[in-house]
């Protein structure tokens, strides 16, 4: 995937609000940048020049995505509470089904 497809894809699927941005220091520490999230930011970003946080709230409390942190060490059955967080949110139809992803990086199958 090129650069400028990995901008476009964080701005129509992550991004919800771009009139600030956060710059993470060498420490770690997030710094709040009151700038424009710009294109120019984002390519510097994805090229891994710099990390970038978005704040999730856009102006008007509402987000575009959310996460459940399942930690396999942390949870007695993370499986089967991975299918209900699932199922919960499918079942009311709040979100589009491809909408709804499960990330298993900890989990060993």
């Amino acid at each position: 995937m090129t650069a400028s497809r990995k901008v476009r894809f964080l701005k129509n699927f992550i991004i919800n609000r771009d009139d600030t941005y956060t710059v993470q220091s060498r420490n770690g520490v997030h710094t709040r940048i009151p700038e424009p999230l710009t294109e120019q930011v984002l390519l510097r970003h994805v090229a891994g020049e710099i990390t970038v946080g978005a704040y999730q709230l856009n102006k008007s409390n509402e987000v575009k995505w959310f996460v459940f942190d399942i930690d396999p060490g942390q949870v007695s059955h993370p499986r089967e509470t991975a299918k209900s967080l699932i199922k919960a949110c499918l079942e009311k139809k709040r979100f589009p089904e491809n909408a709804v992803r499960l990330e298993a990086s900890r989990y060993p199958d």
